[in-house]
């Protein structure tokens, strides 16, 4: 019972502070949206908010992606997922 408390408060202390997470359907309109305004568009520089996401080094994810034209953005679940072209048409997602 008292780590579901401690969950619970430490849950409501994180929205206070945190922009909440939004539902699924505002992912995938957020996604659509995304997708219209930088599909075609270079990535010019990233930032890691979370670095721990990227299952590798952050300058290791930074030179991958750097310079990558984005190809597509789309939702999977409450994940937005971006898919980028690098100059010799090889599809990252």
């Amino acid at each position: 019972m008292r780590k579901l408390k401690l969950i619970e408060k430490s849950y409501e202390l994180i929205n206070e502070t945190v922009i909440k997470m939004p539902e699924l359907p505002e992912i995938t309109v957020i996604a659509k949206q995304m997708n219209e305004e930088i599909k075609g568009k270079r990535i010019l520089d990233v930032e890691a908010k979370q670095p721990k996401n990227l299952n590798l080094p952050v300058k290791k994810f930074d030179s991958i992606i750097k310079g990558k034209t984005v190809s597509n953005v789309s939702s999977q679940g409450k994940w937005i997922l971006l898919c980028a072209l690098d100059f010799y048409g090889i599809r990252v997602c």
